[in-house]
């Protein structure tokens, strides 16, 4: 089999199982948010019942849920750009 028709089969199976990768991804994330809210919510009750105010600990809590935003989370993620060949000495 040449390596034109290998790299076909597997754009090809690629493409087959993007939709059910997104779907999954989705819910996935659905669910993360779910929970993070649910957490931020504890976090804030917590908060209130062992005497802190209403108005900080709502800060707090707000600080809580968007260092759990997945924004926040892929901006922290170390992205490294392509070392381009001119740019190896050797």
């Amino acid at each position: 089999m040449t390596r034109k028709k290998e790299s076909g089969e597997v754009m090809l199976a690629v493409a087959a199982n993007a939709p059910g990768l997104v779907w999954r991804l989705g819910i996935s994330y659905l669910r993360y948010k779910r929970q993070a809210k649910r957490a931020g919510k504890v976090f804030f009750r917590s908060l209130v019942t062992n005497g802190m105010p209403e108005k900080e600990a709502r800060d707090l809590a707000d600080e809580y849920m968007s260092a759990l935003s997945l924004m926040s989370i892929m901006r922290q993620l170390p992205f490294r750009r392509p070392v381009l060949a001119k740019n190896i000495k050797g």
